[in-house]
């Protein structure tokens, strides 16, 4: 647990992820080098903007 002030997270997909339909929040998990564990919540219609963003940039 982080004590203090919420850290800002930058999130980059190597594919893009399925989001669910329903729900006001997304809950993403990571598990990094050194089985390190992220937790985020987000908020699902800003993560479907930016996925979307994504896919126009990339193309």
């Amino acid at each position: 647990m982080i004590t203090g002030r919420i850290p800002e997270v930058t999130i980059k997909f190597s594919e893009k992820p399925d989001l669910p339909t329903e729900g006001k929040k997304v809950t993403l998990e990571f598990q990094g080098e050194n089985n390190v564990t992220v937790k985020a919540e987000v908020n699902r219609k800003t993560l479907k903007k930016r996925t979307a963003r994504a896919e126009v940039s990339s193309a």
